[in-house]
């Protein structure tokens, strides 16, 4: 899948009342990606780990640091 599939981490809200995600596999490469739901834009691919550095995203999204 394109978007993500097989959510590993526990999704965060971010300040904005938006969903931060990440998926274990999906995207061009099948080894990931980070994603956001908006309450008004709707579901959106932030990150594709196929097309740079990174392997099959872990870790949950912090805010705040």
């Amino acid at each position: 899948m394109a978007h993500g599939s097989n959510p590993y981490a526990a999704a965060a809200f971010g300040p904005e009342g938006t969903l931060y995600g990440a998926a274990w596999n999906g995207g061009g490469s099948n080894i990931g990606t980070v994603y956001r739901i908006d309450p008004a834009q709707g579901f959106g691919v932030l990150h594709d780990f196929g097309q740079s550095p990174g392997i099959y995203p872990g870790l949950a999204a912090l805010f705040g640091l």
